[in-house]
């Protein structure tokens, strides 16, 4: 069995939309940028949607927040107006935290400088765990 698990820390690069779509609930989506390589000098960019009471929690997220989003990728094909095969991906979130930048916190380096601060992740938690 495969486990399609991602984790993403970075900074959105504008505020969070959501919309109500009658058929499915509420949706959330925002894009996420993470640095990385030497210096942090490369981005890759994540496309990230949340559902139901995700979404209603992301609604807040403004450019510029620093999060940590947890969920899966999902791919979407389709073949354009010119018949060419088409791919896009996107992160699905089954989490969302907030995070704070901590700066005068001693003995902690650049790339650990964010500490989770507010987890939006508003879906019920099932904890009827029988033992």
């Amino acid at each position: 069995m495969y486990n399609n698990t991602i984790v993403i820390e970075g900074h959105l690069g504008k505020d969070a939309a959501m919309k109500n779509v009658e058929s499915v609930g509420h949706i959330t989506e925002f894009s996420v940028a993470v640095s990385y390589g030497k210096g942090g000098k490369k981005t890759s960019w994540f496309n990230v949607t949340a559902w139901h009471g995700v979404a209603k929690g992301c609604e807040h997220l403004r450019k510029g927040d620093a999060v940590m989003v947890k969920g899966y990728m999902k791919e979407d094909t389709w073949t354009d107006k010119n018949d060419t095969k088409r791919h896009s991906w996107s992160l699905q979130a089954e989490s969302v935290g907030k995070l704070l930048y901590v700066k005068d916190e001693p003995g902690v380096g650049k790339d650990t400088d964010y500490h989770q601060a507010e987890n939006v992740d508003t879906e019920p938690v099932n904890d009827t765990i029988p033992f």
